[in-house]
Parts: C-alpha cells; sequence; structure tokens
C-alpha cells in the first residue's frame, strides 16, 4: 500500500478542544462538535471543519487534546469560547477514507490506521505533534462522505 507523502502548510484554526482518553474518545468528541458546531453564527461564512489531535501523552494509545474548528482569518471575531491553534508545517502521510456513513468511515480508517502502525507498515515514523482530519465543506450527506485524514510524520530528507 503507498500512502502518499505531502508537506502541509501551517493552518491557524478558530475552534474548541477536549481533552479525552481513548477509553471515552468517542463521547467527549461528539460533545465536542456538537457544541463547536451549536456557537457557529449564521455570520461565519461556510469553511471546512478540522478535527485535530494534539498534544498527545505518548501515542494513540494515551491521552491527547482533540480540537475541532475551521480556518481563521484576522477579520474573525472569535466566538464566545473558541481558542486559535496553528496547525504545524509538517511532512503528513494523507489517507482518504472509503465513501459512506459517518461515524463509520472514520473509525474504520483509523483502525487501519493503527493496525498500520502496530505492524510498521506505515510509512513513516508518526510524530505525534498533530494528526487532523478535513471535513470539506462540499460533503453534506452524512451517509455518503469521505473524509481527508494527515498524519505527521518525521522529515524523510532532514537537512542536516
Amino acid at each position: 500500500m503507498d500512502i502518499p507523502i505531502v508537506t502541509t502548510p501551517a493552518i491557524t484554526l478558530q475552534g474548541l478542544s477536549v481533552r479525552t482518553k481513548p477509553s471515552s474518545a468517542g463521547e467527549d468528541i461528539m460533545e465536542a462538535v456538537s457544541k463547536f458546531k451549536g456557537l457557529l453564527t449564521k455570520d461565519m461564512p461556510a469553511r471546512d471543519t478540522y478535527c485535530v489531535y494534539t498534544d498527545y501523552e505518548s501515542n494513540y494509545k494515551g491521552a491527547y487534546t482533540f480540537f475541532v474548528g475551521t480556518i481563521y482569518q484576522e477579520k474573525d471575531i472569535l466566538p464566545d469560547h473558541f481558542k486559535v491553534f496553528t496547525l504545524p508545517q509538517q511532512d503528513c502521510l494523507k489517507f482518504i477514507t472509503d465513501r459512506g456513513p459517518m461515524p463509520t468511515i472514520i473509525i474504520d480508517e483509523w483502525q487501519k490506521i493503527w493496525k498500520l502502525e502496530d505492524t510498521n507498515s506505515l510509512g513513516g515514523k508518526r510524530l505525534y505533534k498533530a494528526d487532523y482530519e478535513i471535513y470539506r465543506q462540499t460533503e453534506v450527506d452524512p451517509l455518503h462522505m469521505q473524509v481527508e485524514v494527515f498524519l505527521g510524520i518525521k522529515p524523510h530528507n532532514p537537512i542536516l
């Protein structure tokens, strides 16, 4: 399986975060996403939604911070409780889910990723700094969605 490696730019986001762990992640993430959607105002332009996994305690088996948000622009007025978070520029493995129902497609994709990582078949060493999903604003049918997943990895050709 050849997984493309892309260099992603630094991206500043606005949104909400929650500290979670694998045993409570499903509930914590759903609650954060629901709260985020509820705080969006009708004056805000439609944008892609980013779900970020960062501040890892160790790896995917430990605690981490989940951030949900959209791209932040200087003219934006932050809704109450929103924070600003910057995704770092980094090399990433880029995965694209199969098209299907949410949340099944994203759960299945992460399970595939973890299996690849556990068998040293990922194609790169994860940084565990900021991994993220992009939910495109054009993907509106929750039964027929596709999501992009980006995993930060150690650079392949670091400058010495």
